[in-house]
């Protein structure tokens, strides 16, 4: 292919001039190897790769022995043999140029095309990546919910405990005990997995986004920037797990600190009033814990029902296409669905919590609900308790709003 432009250059330069294409004596007599020949054989083995890397060396080295030839050109052009062979060198030159800049755009497409390949390759991986995140994600905020839920029957267990201790009723406290040491080995046993889970997910991160690394140098800056988004979408789904399961890790921290507690409790009955308050503080805190997310995920429920009610005129009926129009159809109808099971499951359990948090409540007993410190932790948990009711209420709302889009489809 180059090879052959050049051997047809040097023939027409040999005919036209009769002569031998310029080069340079050895020893004043031999003519010296210009090292052309070998260097366009070079890039015509690049070429047939479609290597990018390969092509690359190819050409510096052409480049190089181009350059010094030219030298060689310039002065075989000063020579007094005519102005024919003037000329004719100048097409000799020209004829490298030119191979020079074919192969050069035969590099960049090859280039072109390979970073393409990479980056689609990379944009799937992330993209298959954070698929296969989302389970992940609802097992890390289930997780968290459990370890509140754990992290509560361990103080209300404690409660049982201090209650049993301060009456003296012996054979209750060594009820109660039994019941939070169970508990505290489902928690070791918890921590255990989820720990297992995250490294998991960690890893396979790490492999797609070593495997990015490697090729970042190969990539466009156009193609850079959306393998940089893909990566940073990895990035955040991993942290978002990470910060669910480090939240679930602090609430298993804090039940085992309770279940260290329940030791002190079961022997010292004169502490049991303060333990009693500090595991009513502890209620208070779990009712925020469970209040505030739920409605951030209903209001979250909501805003998916509007997008999607709003692809209906936005999408798909502005769709020609029969065929893409079902599609669009199809498409709202799944996610609708799925929305409003989600709704249906969190509006029980937003209900179920706001019902178990009442009944430890009415567990503590009436005199110590007279004290002022008492009373505080009272007025939060009734105002949370209110808002996993409401947040239900809205929660039944969205199922009823997500069947009247579905009856829209």
């Amino acid at each position: 292919m180059f090879l052959e432009e050049w051997k047809k250059a040097r023939r027409s330069f040999e005919a036209a001039t009769q002569k031998k294409k310029p080069c340079e004596k050895f020893l004043g007599v031999f003519n010296k190897s210009t090292g052309i020949d070998s260097a366009l054989k070079g890039l015509d083995d690049a070429a047939g790769r479609d290597d990018p890397d390969r092509m690359l060396k190819a050409e510096e080295v052409f480049s190089k022995v181009v350059g010094d030839y030219a030298p060689i050109l310039v002065k075989a052009a000063k020579e007094d043999k005519g102005a024919n062979y003037t000329a004719e060198v100048g097409k000799l030159a020209a004829a490298l140029q030119q191979i020079g800049v074919d192969f050069a755009d035969l590099r960049k497409q090859a280039n072109v095309a390979a970073t393409q390949a990479v980056t689609d390759r990379l944009l799937k991986g992330f993209s298959e990546f954070i698929k296969a995140c989302k389970p992940a994600q609802a097992q890390a905020a289930a997780a968290k919910r459990q370890a509140i839920l754990d992290h509560g029957a361990c103080s209300d267990a404690l409660a049982d405990i201090a209650l049993a201790a301060g009456s003296g009723d012996a054979a209750a406290t060594k009820t109660a005990f039994a019941t939070i040491a169970v508990k505290a080995k489902a928690i070791e046993a918890a921590i255990t997995t989820t720990t297992a889970s995250l490294q998991k997910l960690t890893a396979g991160r790490q492999k797609i986004v070593d495997e990015w690394k490697a090729c970042k140098k190969d990539l466009l800056d156009v193609q850079n920037k959306a393998v940089q988004a893909a990566a940073d979408r990895a990035d955040n789904v991993v942290l978002q797990v990470d910060h669910l399961l480090g939240e679930m890790k602090d609430e298993f921290d804090g039940a085992k600190d309770v279940v260290k507690d329940a030791a002190t409790a079961s022997k010292d009955a004169t502490k049991a009033t303060a333990t009693l308050l500090k595991t009513l503080d502890q209620l208070a805190t779990r009712a925020s814990k469970l209040a505030g997310p739920m409605q951030a995920a209903a209001a979250d429920i909501d805003g998916k029902l509007d997008h999607n009610r709003d692809r209906i005129e936005n999408e798909r009926d502005k769709e020609a296409d029969p065929v893409k129009k079902n599609a669009i159809t199809d498409n709202i109808r799944d996610k609708v669905m799925a929305i409003q099971a989600d709704a249906a499951a969190q509006a029980k359990e937003a209900t179920a919590n706001a019902k178990e948090i009442l009944v430890a409540v009415g567990r503590f007993p009436s005199a110590l609900m007279a004290q002022a410190e008492a009373k505080k932790s009272i007025d939060f948990i009734n105002a949370d308790v209110e808002l996993l009711e409401k947040t239900a209420q809205d929660l039944e709302k969205s199922v009823a709003k997500a069947d009247r889009i579905l009856g829209r489809l």
